[in-house]
């Protein structure tokens, strides 16, 4: 008969092998995950995962300092065995004081999936802020929601591994919960249209299908990219906000009015750029209607919104 340990061990060993043999199964979609994240984070910085299973996406990230968390002792055990130069963690990311304890801040919290098991993904989000500083990034992948059915059928037909009940989440619905937990969005796009590579139709239907305005709209992927906006003004005395503007002119009063004074010393710099509609004449009137603003007004010599932005920051580079 075997002791209790054995059994044990061996339930362990089973689960990091079912565990692995899905991740192997789903190599595709996990390659195309890996490299819309890599495009995000670059390597190097201090990154934080919640949901970290067997650690094989924080370790491809390659972080200078890298700390995973998981329930999971089994999966925790094997991210250790495999990743020996990153931390890896047991324990609830709903626990606040848990949180609280790990080695912060982070230029980076990841959490990849890991919303659909959640009691309280708002609360979470809530207790992040202790991680952060003004210049941390929260990144949410998840699926789309229009992509439920699909992906419950799959698991029925042994084509993806089995999940416990997970929460619905569109796009959207975790944008509110983040705004509502004082988390600001930089970026959201949905990515990775096809998660199976298709005889190598697939990389290309996902590097340049995907991305298309209404096609975007059917991947199965979102991904969100939040700031803190408890920390982001912690420590900021200065700010340069440079503007291009070509056939703006019903825009550039609005765009004064809703930036927020988030810093003692804010300089806008208008760069206007071979308009027809009057923008360059409506940007001196603004900058006369509105003297409790730092207002500059350039004229572009070259063409492009990146030229723009080069000699908006150049005349702030020389003014420096």
């Amino acid at each position: 008969m075997r002791a209790p340990e054995d059994c044990a061990f061996r339930t362990q060993n089973e689960e990091i092998t079912e565990r692995t043999k899905w991740l192997r199964k789903a190599a595709f979609f996990h390659r195309e995950d890996l490299l819309y994240l890599k495009f995000l984070i670059p390597p190097g910085g201090r990154v934080l995962e919640l949901g970290c299973g067997n650690g094989h996406l924080l370790g491809a990230l390659k972080p200078s300092f890298g700390v995973g968390v998981d329930c999971n002792p089994a999966l925790i055990a094997e991210a250790r065995k495999n990743f020996p130069h990153l931390t890896f963690l047991e324990g609830n990311i709903e626990d606040e004081a848990f949180l609280r304890s790990l080695s912060g801040p982070f230029d980076v919290i990841l959490i990849v999936d890991t919303l659909g098991v959640l009691d309280d993904c708002q609360r979470l989000f809530e207790n992040l802020h202790v991680l952060c500083t003004r210049d941390t990034r929260l990144i949410v992948a998840y699926f789309s929601h229009l992509w439920y059915p699909a992906l419950k059928l799959a698991e029925l037909l042994g084509w993806r591994m089995r999940q416990p009940p997970q929460n619905v989440l569109a796009a959207a619905d975790v944008q509110a919960l983040a705004a509502v937990a004082d988390f600001e969005l930089v970026k959201s796009e949905m990515r990775l249209l096809m998660p199976m590579p298709m005889l190598g139709v697939g990389r290309l239907v996902n590097r340049f299908l995907a991305p298309l305005p209404l096609i975007q709209l059917l991947c199965l992927r979102h991904y969100s990219v939040y700031r803190s906006l408890q920390r982001v003004s912690a420590d900021v005395k200065s700010a340069t906000i440079v503007i291009p503007a070509r056939n703006e002119r019903g825009n550039i009063a609005p765009a004064v009015q809703r930036i927020p004074r988030f810093a003692d010393d804010i300089e806008i710099i208008f760069v206007e750029g071979h308009s027809g509609d009057g923008t360059w004449e409506e940007i001196n009137r603004v900058i006369i209607a509105y003297p409790q603003y730092d207002i500059k007004a350039m004229r572009q010599l070259g063409k492009s919104k990146a030229d723009a932005v080069f000699m908006g920051l150049m005349r702030r580079a020389a003014t420096c």
